[in-house]
């Protein structure tokens, strides 16, 4: 079971955190100072590994699994019986998910656009169960919710936007919006 999903940048500022088990609010900031604190020490002492398991004051214990994207740490703290490739396969498919979303996405289209960041998530996790991993329909259900816009990256699909957005201009968007003003 997924206990806990986590985001943090380079400076240890959460971008994400999704707790599928009750962590009292008191006892948040120190989970997430420890487990970051934990990473960028086995990073100092060049440590080659994406595992860590932690023991917590009340002996429940945990793994640590977390790989970096691009200045983004991507940490998840499951149960000892789940599979740490599994896992690792599960971040990566879902910073997947978000570049195809966010079309090469960044820390800022995160922070800005954290409703499609929190629904990619839910897609993929209910409850702390992995429900889905094909990304294909994940991000199809995403541009659904979205209004069923398609994202289509090829040149011609951004002229072709830029084109329709020109002539719904001319069209009198803008005059028909002012005039009701």
């Amino acid at each position: 079971m997924i206990h806990s999903v986590l985001m943090f940048n380079n400076q240890g500022s959460p971008r994400l955190m999704k707790h599928y088990t009750p962590i009292p609010l008191s006892q948040q900031k120190e989970l997430y100072d420890q487990i970051y604190n934990r990473i960028k020490l086995g990073e100092q002492q060049g440590q080659k590994t994406n595992f860590l398991t932690n023991n917590t004051e009340s002996d429940a214990t945990y793994q640590i699994i977390y790989k970096k994207y691009s200045g983004l740490y991507f940490v998840l703290l499951v149960d000892l019986e789940e599979s740490p490739l599994r896992m690792l396969d599960f971040i990566h498919g879902f910073v997947e998910c978000l570049n195809v979303c966010f079309e090469d996405v960044t820390e800022l289209d995160l922070v800005f656009g954290w409703q499609t960041l929190q629904s990619v998530l839910e897609e993929m996790i209910v409850g702390g169960i992995v429900v889905e991993i094909d990304r294909k329909k994940i991000v199809q259900n995403i541009d659904e919710l979205n209004g069923g816009h398609t994202s289509d990256n090829s040149l011609e699909g951004g002229v072709k936007r830029l084109g329709d957005t020109l002539f719904s201009f001319a069209s009198g968007g803008f005059g028909t919006w002012s005039s009701s003003k």
